[in-house]
């Protein structure tokens, strides 16, 4: 089954093996072929590029809303993701732009930024879809804000402009 939850924009989950929502610690982990896509939206409601996280782990942190007995009732509040962990095989899609690829990815959404790195002297891949060129390095650091992307540690390929 498939869970939508909304803040600035869409977003869609789904999972092939199990999802717990822990109403103590208002966290929601997604197991098994998770796949977030997200339809982001500004201050003026105007839709960008979607962007697609695939991973097999996802563990969102939410805002807290007041424990189970408000979630069971007729007036909750909607729950606001500050954070988002994806681990074991990621990769972000941007619509036509990018991807990247990395064994661990952090969205924080107070800061509007995304750390994807990689484990065991392991590599993090950034294609530039539109050049058809390709970067590796340990970390990566996108500003969702700016879309300014930052690389830590260039190991090889071509970097990217922007």
């Amino acid at each position: 089954n498939k869970a939508t939850m909304t803040g600035r924009g869409a977003t869609l989950f789904s999972w092939n093996k199990t999802m717990t929502l822990n109403a103590l610690s208002n966290t929601a982990t997604l197991l098994g072929t998770v796949q977030m896509v997200h339809l982001p939206k500004d201050d003026q409601g105007k839709t960008g590029d979607s962007v697609q996280l695939d991973c097999n782990k996802l563990v969102a942190d939410m805002t807290d809303t007041g424990g189970m007995s408000v979630w069971l009732s007729d007036n909750a509040p909607d729950a606001q993701i500050q954070s988002i962990t994806a681990t074991d095989t990621v990769r972000l899609l941007q619509q036509g732009t990018r991807s990247m690829r990395g064994d661990t990815m952090v969205l924080n959404a107070q800061k509007n930024r995304v750390t994807l790195d990689a484990n065991n002297n392991r590599d993090v891949t950034l294609q530039d879809l539109e050049r058809d060129t390709s970067t590796r390095t340990n970390k990566i650091t996108w500003d969702l804000t700016t879309d300014r992307i930052e690389i830590d540690k260039l190991r090889g390929g071509v970097a990217p402009l922007n």
